[in-house]
């Protein structure tokens, strides 16, 4: 067994079991070879009952502690495995994914929709105004902006949907299974729940934002990330040049 299997294994287990599996495993190993050197040695009967004796005391009384030791260790180890996977993954301000994972799990997503012929949907969502809120409140407020932004979107997306921080006040989200009139819907949601939150400040009122956004879909999965990350782009700039706080379906 590799180290990596046997620590997923131990990592697997309550604490205590897995230090009750070490302990066992060392006493267990530690018997056997005893009994392997005694019996080719023809040791006498008690000889042998004494080695077993030492064989399975002295490993059960170092062995526990270092069980405790080691399974602390593996579970420390995995923690910081999994935040370092996170923070590789994710945008360090709001949470979301950050660019880099969104292309790389957009794209297998977009090939399982072609392979399954079924329809994706991205949405390009830009933050209206969001220069005016720094220069007005401070990059402080613009920051606790962006973090209510992502927040009030994946509450409002669904758990399957996939938001990433795209750059500065621009994400993008990816909707599996979604057809273009469903996309629209949940984008409408989006904008009247971007529109309805609000950030608290000590020096002004609460600010609120809105949003623009572009919705670029692929009615069976044929169409490459590239092409519908620029469709729905477009679309969002559209958006924008309507009036902003509104959403645009793009051609």
């Amino acid at each position: 067994m590799s180290w990596a299997s046997f620590a997923q294994r131990v990592l697997s287990l309550p604490r205590w079991q897995a230090i009750g599996a070490i302990t066992c495993a060392s006493v267990a190993g530690s018997v056997s070879m005893t009994i392997v050197m005694m019996s080719l040695l023809g040791a006498a009967q008690k000889t042998f009952f004494i080695a077993l004796l030492v064989a399975t005391v002295i490993p059960t009384l170092v062995a526990l502690p270092v069980a405790v030791v080691l399974t602390r260790l593996l579970r420390e180890l995995d923690a910081a495995r999994r935040l370092a996977q996170l923070l590789a993954n994710t945008d360090a301000l709001t949470g979301a994914l950050n660019r880099r994972h969104f292309i790389e799990t957009g794209t297998l997503m977009l090939a399982r929709a072609r392979h399954d012929a079924t329809p994706m949907s991205v949405l390009m969502l830009d933050i209206d105004d969001f220069k005016k809120i720094n220069d007005r409140h401070g990059h402080q407020a613009g920051d606790e902006v962006l973090r209510m932004f992502a927040r009030i979107c994946v509450k409002t997306l669904r758990p399957t949907d996939m938001l990433a921080r795209w750059g500065g006040e621009e994400f993008v989200a990816l909707l599996p299974a979604t057809a273009p009139a469903d996309a629209f819907r949940i984008s409408a949601r989006l904008c009247t729940a971007i529109a309805q939150g609000s950030v608290d400040t000590d020096r002004s009122a609460p600010i609120g934002v809105t949003v623009s956004v572009g919705v670029a879909a692929s009615l069976d999965g044929s169409a490459q990330l590239d092409d519908l990350l620029a469709r729905a782009d477009a679309a969002m700039y559209q958006a924008k040049q309507a009036g902003k706080n509104g959403l645009k379906l793009a051609d």
